[in-house]
């Protein structure tokens, strides 16, 4: 719907993924990345994740403004609740960036280092993580891989 009211999007944002992988292809095959350290301590995810909720309410204030300039009967009553939603994102984002995370207790108790500067993983944490990360043929009363 957004590619209707600016159509130059599809095709720029076609040409940047091109150009973007030509770039990462070979900075990969020569190894450019191969003596940086990426460790943020989970704080881009946070970041990103921020960026990434503050673009989808704007493309939601920017969509309720194309649905309130149209002449149909409930294209203004869509926009109306985009446009409330919307704002409604945009406090939900305000009020998080005021509060800030480290003063809930329980993120204060997962970002716990001990002497080394090591995060110190609380006991579900570490089960979780190995949930997760097992593998498919670990359980032998799940699946049989034997071959």
């Amino acid at each position: 719907m957004f590619s209707v009211v600016v159509p130059l999007i599809l095709p720029l944002g076609i040409l940047y993924f091109c150009f973007r992988y030509q770039v990462d292809k070979y900075n990969y095959m020569f190894h450019v990345y191969a003596d940086l350290d990426f460790n943020s301590n989970g704080t881009l995810a946070v970041t990103a994740i921020k960026y990434m909720l503050f673009a989808v309410s704007f493309m939601q204030f920017a969509m309720a403004g194309f649905f309130l300039s149209q002449d149909d009967t409930w294209m203004p009553v869509a926009g109306g609740f985009m446009l409330f939603f919307s704002l409604m994102s945009w406090v939900t984002l305000l009020c998080y960036s005021v509060v800030p995370p480290e003063s809930i207790s329980a993120r204060e108790a997962s970002r716990l280092k001990n002497s080394e500067g090591v995060q110190v993983l609380l006991p579900r944490q570490r089960q979780e993580l190995r949930e997760a990360y097992r593998q498919p043929c670990g359980i032998a009363s799940v699946c049989d891989c034997a071959v």
